[in-house]
């Protein structure tokens, strides 16, 4: 009997001492006998007697996916003991055999992959391509993000169509931090954008432009937006380095400065006036608003009250759905006065967590939420993101924020 080494069904037979002799001929043993009608012959063959009847060879076998495989592995292309037909006096081969056997298998897997995911990923490609050249040159939207760049300021302005706008780029007054490569650079190229059209600093201080020279030595600014004012110090010496380099066009707005359109957007200068040498460097900082349609944005710099006494005075109509609170919710900056007039839906806050300076201040939180407005802090909602279609406009918030209820997005119904 030992001369038909047969494995059960599968026409295959083992060389002496192979791994699959010793799993499954015994076994398949007990299939032949059980085939033939010779139940002792199905118990030598197994190994098994009468006295052994649970042998667990012969329990593991007979389930139905063993008596196909008989434990040569659910794969047989892949299982040691059916790798080959053999003859019994055959030299043993097998340990060649397998490695070559896998190698030729995964070459086939390969194949298979490369014929089958690739055109999905080529597919998924082109959709990305799509959705990305949609969002970046098609959009009718205006697209505004408040970063969180801790004690700090800086908004990226998507305008309609493709152009870019940076509104201040600082964040940790501090000479060894880079709100631009850390912060600002890593959220654009998020959002695909590769170059940045308008850089606007509101006024030299380090948490308004320190991330400013990155953008201009990394995203080919256009242009260099500013009151004139310039200050001291190895930053800003970097930052008018970069734009000298890229050869950006300085320009010095002030409230005299005509209107401007921007990919349907509406850009106005309300302070400050072209001759300010009176006022420090706060007051000097400049206002723009900028009008979508019926929506409305205010960004106001860290102008303090003596700043917003004069804007107050120059401009009749200030009222904006959004606000860029004035110098961080300082008590020094957002007076009453400021507050009714441009009447905010949302006022957002741009500072540092538990900062030093202690903004924004309670009492101007006040103000502004006994005028309505919903005040959103970067300190504890993160980035907000406010998007209008000239309209009507959301925000949303990055985080989840108390003062948003179940965390729904804030809309405002169209005027």
């Amino acid at each position: 009997m030992r001369a038909l080494r047969y494995s059960a069904g599968h026409g295959r037979t083992f060389q002496p001492g192979s791994p699959g002799r010793a799993v499954c001929e015994p076994v398949g043993g007990a299939a032949l006998g059980e085939r033939s009608g010779d139940p002792g012959l199905g118990r030598r063959g197994a190994g098994l007697s009468p006295h052994r009847p649970g042998n667990p060879r012969a329990v593991l076998c007979w389930s139905s996916h063993a008596r196909r495989n008989l434990a040569c592995g659910v794969d047989r292309r892949l299982a040691l003991c059916c790798a080959t037909r053999c003859d019994p006096h055959a030299p043993r081969t097998w340990p060649a055999i397998r490695p070559a056997r896998l190698f030729i298998l995964t070459f086939r897997n390969l194949q298979s992959a490369i014929r089958y995911v690739l055109p999905l990923l080529l597919v998924a490609l082109l959709v990305d391509s799509a959705v990305w050249t949609w969002q970046r040159y098609f959009h009718h939207d205006l697209r505004i993000t408040f970063l969180d760049v801790g004690q700090g300021d800086a908004a990226v302005v998507e305008l309609p169509g493709s152009q870019v706008m940076v509104i201040d780029g600082g964040g940790f007054a501090s000479e060894d931090f880079d709100a631009g490569e850390v912060i600002l650079a890593p959220f654009l190229w998020s959002r695909k954008i590769g170059r940045v059209d308008i850089l606007v600093m509101s006024h030299p201080q380090l948490d308004h432009y320190g991330g400013l020279a990155f953008l201009a030595e990394h995203f080919s600014p256009r242009e260099f937006w500013f009151n004139g004012e310039r200050t001291p110090g190895g930053r800003f010496a970097r930052l008018s380095a970069a734009l000298r380099r890229a050869g950006v066009t300085s320009r010095v707005l002030c409230r005299e400065t005509p209107k401007m359109l921007l990919s349907g957007v509406q850009v106005q200068v309300l302070h400050p006036p072209c001759q300010h040498a009176g006022f420090d460097t706060n007051n000097a900082s400049l206002v723009l608003r900028l009008s979508h349609g019926a929506i409305d944005v205010l960004f106001t710099g860290d102008v303090e009250a003596v700043g917003e006494q004069t804007l107050l005075s120059a401009n009749g109509a200030l009222a904006s759905e959004i606000l860029k609170v004035p110098h961080h919710g300082s008590r020094t900056s957002s007076t009453r006065a400021l507050v009714d007039a441009v009447s905010p839906q949302v006022a957002v806050a741009s500072l540092g967590y538990h900062n030093h300076f202690h903004f924004p201040a309670p009492e101007v939180v006040r103000r502004y939420e006994e005028k309505r407005s919903r005040v959103l802090r970067t300190d504890q909602a993160g980035a907000i993101i406010v998007v209008s279609d000239g309209q009507g406009y959301r925000v949303q918030t990055t985080l989840p924020y108390a003062a948003t209820p179940n965390g729904e997005a804030l809309r405002a119904a169209p005027p």
